[in-house]
């Protein structure tokens, strides 16, 4: 089985995913309880730093274009679901999810190398380079 952890970065958000035994495309990794405990969006846990009414910090449109929900004949549409707002392909599937789309719709970019440097003040005597405003730095 191949597993892809989930992550959102930005406004890309990556599924919890694992190769179907059929090859055939993604399934959930994880199932869901069969009784979840409520959470609530208040008074502690995984999402107090969330406002009350507030189940994500992505909007609708966000989630109904960069989330892909599989087995949707099963275990339903996502909370989130707005049919009007799928864009020009729907994001839910009413079995596994195919490959195809999850390359082309969630790893359909390429990354780019970026330098990435953490620069302290200095004096001449302790300064490597000096930083777009002319300061000395290191």
């Amino acid at each position: 089985m191949l597993y892809i952890a989930g992550v959102t970065v930005g406004f890309v958000v990556f599924v919890i995913a694992a190769l179907s035994d059929e090859g055939e495309g993604f399934s959930p990794a994880l199932e869901p309880s069969p009784d979840p405990a409520p959470l609530s969006p208040v008074g502690g846990g995984a999402l107090s730093y969330l406002k009350e009414d507030t189940m994500s910090k992505e909007t609708l449109t966000d989630l109904n274009t960069h989330t892909l929900i599989g087995h949707t004949d099963t275990r339903g549409t996502a909370w989130h679901y707005r049919a009007e707002l799928q864009g020009d392909q729907p994001n839910h599937y009413p079995d596994a999810i195919p490959v195809d789309d999850v390359a082309t719709r969630l790893f359909g970019w390429d990354a780019e190398q970026r330098p990435v440097a953490v620069e302290r003040p200095a004096d001449v005597a302790t300064m490597t380079h000096l930083d777009h405003d002319g300061h000395p730095v290191r």
